[in-house]
Order: C-alpha cells, then sequence, then structure tokens
C-alpha cells in the first residue's frame, strides 16, 4: 500500500507547477543531447560485419529521444493545465507540432526499414549528407518548438512583425525538411540497391 502512496506522490511532485517548468528545461536538454549525439556520432565509422550498430542506430535512438521528449512536453503541459493551452491552443502552432512528429516518425520508418544496409554503409554517400541536412532542419524545428513553449501569448501578440518573420522561417524549415526526408526516401528505396 505504501509502494502506491510513493508513486502517487512522485508523479503528483512531477506534475506540480513550479516543477513544469524545470522538467520542460530537462526534456529541452534531452532534445539538444540527442541532436549533439546524432551530430557527433554519426561521423564516427563502424566495422561491424553484421550491420548490428552504426549510423542508423544513432538516428533511431537520436530521433526517438527527440519524438518522446516534444511529445511529453506536450502531455506535461496539457496535463498541468487540464487542458490543451500553450502550443497547442493556436492552430497554427499545433500545425507545426504535428509536422515535427510526423517528420520524426518518418525519419524513424526510413532507418528501420534500411537498417542494414545504412550500418554497413552500403548505401550512396548523397544519403549521409541529406541525413545531416535534416537534422540540422530538425534542430531549428525543435528551436521554434522551445519558442512558442517558452513565450507567453501576451508577448506572441504584442510582437506580431517578429512572430510573422519567425513563422515564414517556419515554413520555409518545415517544406525544406519535407524535400530532405523525401530525396532520403528515394535515394535507399531507389539506389542503395547499386552498391554492395
Amino acid at each position: 500500500m505504501s509502494d502506491i502512496s510513493d508513486i502517487n506522490d512522485f508523479w503528483g511532485k512531477i506534475f506540480k507547477s513550479e516543477n513544469n517548468t524545470m522538467t520542460t528545461q530537462i526534456l529541452f536538454a534531452f532534445i539538444f543531447i540527442a541532436l549533439f549525439s546524432k551530430l557527433i556520432f554519426s561521423s564516427i565509422q563502424s566495422y561491424d560485419d553484421t550491420g548490428s550498430h552504426g549510423s542508423a542506430s544513432i538516428n533511431i535512438m537520436s530521433f526517438s529521444i527527440i519524438l518522446i521528449s516534444v511529445l511529453s512536453i506536450v502531455f506535461m503541459n496539457a496535463i498541468n493545465n487540464y487542458s490543451l493551452n500553450g502550443i497547442l491552443s493556436d492552430p497554427k502552432h499545433s500545425g507545426y507540432l504535428v509536422a515535427l512528429t510526423v517528420y520524426l516518425c518518418w525519419m524513424i520508418s526510413i532507418n528501420v526499414k534500411h537498417y542494414t544496409r545504412i550500418n554497413l554503409q552500403q548505401v550512396p554517400s548523397n544519403y549521409f549528407l541529406y541525413s545531416n541536412l535534416s537534422i540540422l532542419v530538425i534542430a531549428g524545428q525543435s528551436l521554434f518548438f522551445m519558442i512558442y513553449s517558452f513565450l507567453k501569448d501576451d508577448l506572441l501578440k504584442s510582437n506580431k512583425a517578429l512572430i510573422t518573420r519567425l513563422d515564414f522561417i517556419h515554413y520555409i524549415l518545415i517544406f525544406l525538411n519535407f524535400l530532405l526526408i523525401l530525396i532520403q526516401q528515394i535515394i535507399l528505396d531507389n539506389f542503395s540497391v547499386d552498391i554492395i
């Protein structure tokens, strides 16, 4: 019986509003650690003959950490406010979140589907260029997610010109990331057979 009350006390402390900011900051730190590890460890070449670890493993882990962190931030804010306030209250900003979530799921599925070939580097070298460019764009999208999460509604409404510029840059990033992921998908589906 005391174990259940300890668990309830633990979750109660996590979801308190004063701890919510710290938890959100920790989750954003996880996002940046995942981005940093992707950029650092993807350049390390693995000499594994079986294809069980390598670039695809790093990609899957990094994108999964980013996805779980972003969804956890939204979940924490929804639990704390008992509603979908904040980033989800504006349809435009919730569209940004949906785009980021879809792109992360798409990248994870690409890496799972071509796991062994990517780890053995039996794919064209252009794939790795587009993969690294895509992670930079996802970093930009995550930065915009942070901006919209931390800024208050009154600050957003008072700086409409700045928000319009930020939205335009974010639209460009969303479109650019779509193209980069589509190029990676085409390269892996059609051209990785040629390299053996």
